[in-house]
């Protein structure tokens, strides 16, 4: 889709709904949520399900390799639940 577009709260749902579908049947799928990720949406989406964030738009706004490395330690941080937003 388009990049730099807004992130739409029916992910949400379908994330878990598709999540619970991989785990009834014990597949091993990587599951990607895309789509206006910021960093809230994206710890909720992780903590639904998704295993997998194609962060272009967030990432490309940071200015510097070392800005970029301080977004994504954060935004770990943040899905495991060892730092609050």
């Amino acid at each position: 889709g388009p990049r730099g577009r807004s992130f739409n709260d029916l992910v949400l749902r379908r994330v878990e709904q598709v999540r619970q579908m991989i785990d009834s049947q014990r597949l091993q799928i990587d599951l990607q949520a895309a789509g206006g990720l910021e960093l809230e949406s994206s710890v909720q989406v992780c903590r639904l399900g998704a295993t997998s964030l194609p962060l272009g738009s967030a990432l490309h706004r940071e200015k510097t390799p070392e800005a970029i490395a301080a977004y994504v330690q954060k935004l770990r941080s943040l899905v495991q639940g060892t730092e609050t937003a």
